[in-house]
């Protein structure tokens, strides 16, 4: 793991080099490839997880979090289920410009993800956040290799990965900490996602 990250720091050339070729296919694909959203304080870098990933954990989501205790606020483009799962890597970024990330992590590779149980935020004074705890040595590397190198705002100083399950109502679903079903699950994901604060969204193959 520490010799694929020190090969993406130190071998500039050749990361400079993939991460040209990358810039000049954003720039013929942005118009159609690029989603826009509504625009954020901060940009952020995430791992969209594969789509055996996903279709898991809705079909788990749907069948043990009941709607009725779904938090739903379309102010806030919050739908309840989470429609996209995936593992934030890096929130607070200042710029909306991918370049700078593009050129840091080319060559990188694949991200192993691991997942855990599952667990709740509930420092939110609205709703809970229902996850599942996400592990993995390249991954935490990855984190600290853009925080130290980007500009950014250290919104979370300590980082704990997770995949979102769904928002729900101020202390409810209590029964689900702990749950083992995901426990020993594993994903690895070859894009990154760069969610631009200006609303957009630019893929990264890794």
């Amino acid at each position: 793991m520490h010799n694929n990250l020190n090969n993406s720091i130190t071998g500039i050339p050749r990361a400079k080099k993939r991460a040209t070729i990358i810039h000049e296919s954003l720039e013929i694909e942005d118009e159609d490839k690029s989603i826009s959203k509504t625009p954020y304080s901060y940009s952020c870098a995430l791992l969209p997880l594969n789509e055996d990933s996903v279709i898991l954990m809705r079909y788990w989501a749907k069948k043990h979090v009941p709607k009725n205790v779904l938090y739903i606020n379309e102010d806030e483009g919050i739908d309840g289920y989470e429609t996209e799962p995936h593992v934030t890597v890096k929130y607070g970024l200042h710029s909306d410009d991918p370049i700078p990330l593009i050129d840091l992590i080319g060559g990188i590779g694949n991200i192993p993800l691991k997942f855990g149980k599952i667990t709740k935020f509930d420092s939110h004074p609205d709703y809970d956040v229902l996850k599942i705890d996400v592990k993995g040595d390249k991954l935490m590397m990855l984190n600290k290799m853009i925080s130290s190198s980007l500009d950014n705002t250290d919104t979370h100083p300590d980082y704990h990965p997770h995949a979102t399950i769904a928002f729900v109502q101020k202390g409810s679903c209590d029964h689900l900490i702990d749950n083992d079903f995901f426990d020993k699950l594993s994903d690895k994901v070859d894009t990154l996602h760069f969610s631009a604060k200006d609303g957009n969204t630019h893929p990264i193959y890794l």
